[in-house]
């Protein structure tokens, strides 16, 4: 970059502040387990902050580095989206020190391992940086895949009677959005399924 930019943690919440609906979905998410969940993220650009620092041509890679020595790594282009949020807040109430106080990063198309927690350091480099779990074999785009999982009913509740059932669960693409859900009951034919309207390309579709 062309400067070097030093923000206090006042410094950042005086910066414009943005709210954005947003799912986050660690990749290590399966069935019933609690790694995946919607919030209402608050931050603050992460592109308008390179864009600050002034950006170079040989720019590839933004290295975030977080607490722990841990640290990974976005394309340049995912850094500058509209949606790259430096997240300090969810739900109205500053970051819990669990969710990655005092920053963190929040581009929603990407798995949890990209959007990293105690954020103190961003760096732009001219390569392509590997971080940790690249390194052990993951993936490196870590662009999230469609997910669908029913919620309701549980897996070991048992259904007595005639009269029907509710279905209900979560679909989950990423900024592709869901379009259209399809359930079947055993052998029975395709039906499709009631999709609550709501930010498609952002968050979980119920």
């Amino acid at each position: 970059v062309d400067r070097e930019l030093v923000l206090t943690y006042a410094d950042l919440l005086d910066r414009p502040a943005r709210d954005l609906p947003g799912t986050l979905r660690c990749i290590s998410y399966t069935y019933g387990n609690d790694l995946m969940s919607t919030t209402i993220w608050t931050g603050t650009s992460l592109a308008d902050l390179l864009r600050e620092a002034g950006v170079q041509d040989t720019a590839a890679d933004v290295i975030l580095h977080g607490g722990g020595g841990y640290s990974d790594s976005v394309p340049l282009d995912a850094a500058l989206g509209q949606d790259a949020l430096l997240a300090y807040a969810m739900q109205d109430e500053t970051l819990a020190i669990a969710h990655g106080f005092p920053c963190r990063l929040f581009i929603p198309n990407l798995y949890g391992e990209k959007n990293v927690k105690w954020l103190h350091t961003i760096e732009v480099v001219s390569y392509d940086y590997r971080g940790f779990w690249q390194e052990r074999g993951w993936t490196e785009t870590a662009i999230i895949n469609v997910l669908s999982a029913v919620d309701v009913p549980y897996e070991t509740q048992v259904l007595v009677g005639t009269d029907g059932a509710t279905i209900g669960g979560v679909a989950f693409a990423g900024q592709r959005g869901i379009a259209t859900v399809d359930v079947r009951v055993g052998d029975g034919e395709w039906q499709a399924a009631e999709v609550e309207p709501y930010v498609p390309d952002l968050v979980w579709q119920r």
